[in-house]
């Protein structure tokens, strides 16, 4: 607006903010970095940078840590260029003392005022839990107090919701228009209803405060907020929280709509539908032209792609299984990864696929060591001592153990039960023992090198050497996958350990997967007997030949884009193309008509 002249001064603009202290902190910091001064608040917004640093060190040590919160850290210059201090804030501590300890370890690497915070946090008794929720919400940042400003002059005016205009302006940002905000509203008492707050009012006179009388006074003010307006107001509409949990428009945009005369939906246009609505071209530099799009479904980088992903020795780094299955799938998705720039998803702690599958893998690794199998009638009582173990044990998976998440941890539990009382059962029948498991193996594949972690390594009787890898879904599937001849995973597996010291001389490998859903063994090889009899066919030849292909592609620097026809086919197959669910890469997907 002071760019092109919509205004003459920052006076003339004011900045309607809800009421939380966080805002503020936030205003504060975005305008000064543009040079613009906020006044006429009962004090200046002040940063307490102690209090918001503290806040911030608690959110990021306790895991798994919200996206938003490592990125304010590094805003305030922590955690970035400290190698010892970024290993200390990757810490999950367990107990009070842990975290006391951890927190003693960070102040030596921060300022004065920010390590004097962190000594003297009061983390709880020594062995006891952290409470976490009650230290996040206790350190959550407010502002200094500060004495009142009474110059404005060359300020932006700021009103909060709670407060009346206390000048006119020519044109009015209205930020967080978004959840609970605007109106911001109490509930009803603790002892009167509201149908009973009308009766008081109307036998006795006695006006108590309510939900409905507040709902007025709120509504009521923010038109007294609006009417200090001569031109303009821009309304924002946060669609998530600090968390990243979804928020609904503000109650007040139908009010809104209904004086306009049309609805709150058609008020809402999404900024980045439109790269125009985002005025920041004057700080960051404009994007160099774009180049033409290819005649073809293939870029030509003109680069070896194949080793882009590096040591911090400068060595490249081998790949995954897993990884060469995104290859399969997608070479724009893998190389993403390699580039290390993989749409990365913001949102609040999920029991999700992946979340859901590491729990799987180390409940059935903790219950299924080496050795014999376990007795089918022991796994009721273990399993759930085996889900808290590993909830404690992995810091992505702490949250899980908060008392919202019971019910969860209940299903999870019915369901382990009966995936590790069927395993510990067929592992029985067959007579096999329990070679290894998550055995850490490395290898090459496709001129590359290549590592990866078995999931377990059965011996059957007859001496085979049997790599199963745990997977949470169905056979039918996996079955269709490997019949075709493109499976990839356990494969590469089995080819890793024909040449480590696990396969024990001349030992048969024979390669699998274990479908948790259903628990079907689905395997190739020569074995013996039921459960793990063989798939007669060349489960992974038609993979191999394409990866080859592929592989030589990208050693020339050509990448092949997918085409929209590319989930069905692989579909068709019995192959998951989840790579193709990345946001970048269904950007860019080849249409039939292109």
């Amino acid at each position: 607006m002071l760019d092109d002249g919509t205004v003459h001064s920052a006076e003339e603009i004011g900045l309607l903010l809800p009421d939380d202290p966080a805002w503020l902190v936030d205003a504060e910091a975005a305008f000064a970095n543009l040079g613009l001064h906020l006044g006429g608040l009962p004090g200046a917004p002040a940063r307490d940078r102690a209090t918001e640093a503290l806040h911030l060190i608690l959110t990021v040590l306790n895991k798994p840590v919200p996206g938003m919160a490592a990125v304010a850290l590094d805003a305030l210059g922590l955690g970035t260029s400290d190698g010892e201090l970024r290993g200390l804030l990757r810490r999950h501590p367990a107990t009070g003392g842990e975290l006391a300890k951890t927190l003693r370890a960070i102040a030596s690497h921060v300022p004065g005022e920010i390590a004097t915070a962190l000594r003297a946090m009061p983390c709880g008794p020594e062995e006891a839990p952290v409470d976490w929720a009650g230290l996040i919400a206790a350190t959550r940042p407010g502002t200094l107090p500060e004495a009142p400003v009474a110059a404005t002059r060359g300020a932006i005016a700021v009103f909060t919701e709670g407060q009346n205009p206390w000048r006119e302006v020519r044109h009015l940002l209205a930020l967080g228009f978004a959840g609970d905000r605007f109106p911001s509203v109490s509930g009803s008492g603790p002892f009167w209803l509201e149908h009973e707050i009308d009766l008081i009012e109307k036998c006795c006179g006695i006006a108590l405060p309510g939900r409905r009388a507040s709902l007025e006074l709120a509504r009521a003010r923010l038109d007294r907020q609006f009417a200090a307006v001569s031109e303009g107001i821009e309304i924002t509409c946060p669609v998530r929280d600090r968390a990243g949990g979804r928020l609904a428009p503000a109650a007040a945009l139908d009010l809104i709509a209904h004086r306009l005369g049309t609805k709150a939906e058609d008020l809402i246009r999404p900024l980045s539908e439109d790269p125009a609505d985002w005025p920041f071209d004057t700080h960051v530099p404009l994007p160099a032209a774009p180049r033409t799009f290819p005649a073809d479904r293939t870029l030509d980088l003109n680069r070896d792609l194949t080793g882009l992903r590096l040591k911090e020795d400068g060595t490249v780094r081998p790949q995954s299984p897993s990884r060469l299955d995104t290859l399969l799938v997608s070479p724009l998705a893998w190389l993403l990864g390699e580039l290390g720039i993989e749409d990365k998803g913001w949102g609040p702690d999920a029991l999700d696929a992946m979340v859901r599958g590491s729990l799987l893998h180390k409940v059935l690794e903790a219950l299924f060591p080496p050795g014999p199998p376990p007795d089918p009638g022991s796994m009721a009582e273990a399993v759930p001592v085996a889900i808290d173990a590993a909830i404690e044990d992995d810091r992505d998976l702490r949250f899980l153990g908060a008392p919202a998440w019971t019910v969860e941890r209940r299903h999870v539990a019915s369901d382990l039960t009966r995936i590790a009382i069927r395993w510990a059962e067929m592992l029985q029948e067959t007579g096999a023992t329990i070679h290894a498991t998550e055995e850490y193996l490395s290898g090459e594949a496709f001129g590359m090198g290549l590592h990866g972690k078995a999931d377990t390594l059965l011996k059957l009787p007859n001496g085979t050497i049997l790599v199963i890898d745990y997977k949470s879904g169905k056979s039918p599937k996996r079955v269709k996958r490997m019949e075709n001849g493109w499976d990839v995973q356990a494969e590469l597996y089995g080819g890793m350990i024909r040449g480590s010291a696990l396969a024990e001389g001349k030992n048969a490998v024979a390669v699998g997967y274990l479908s948790l859903a259903d628990m079907v063994a689905v395997t190739s090889g020569k074995l013996a007997g039921d459960p793990f009899g063989p798939l007669d066919a060349d489960t992974h030849g038609a993979a191999k030949e394409k990866l080859t292909e592929t592989v030589a592609a990208l050693r020339q620097g050509r990448v092949t884009l997918n085409g929209s026809p590319d989930a069905k086919f692989f579909d068709d197959l019995g192959v998951g193309a989840y790579a193709l669910d990345n946001t970048i890469v269904s950007a860019f997907l080849w249409e039939d008509d292109q």
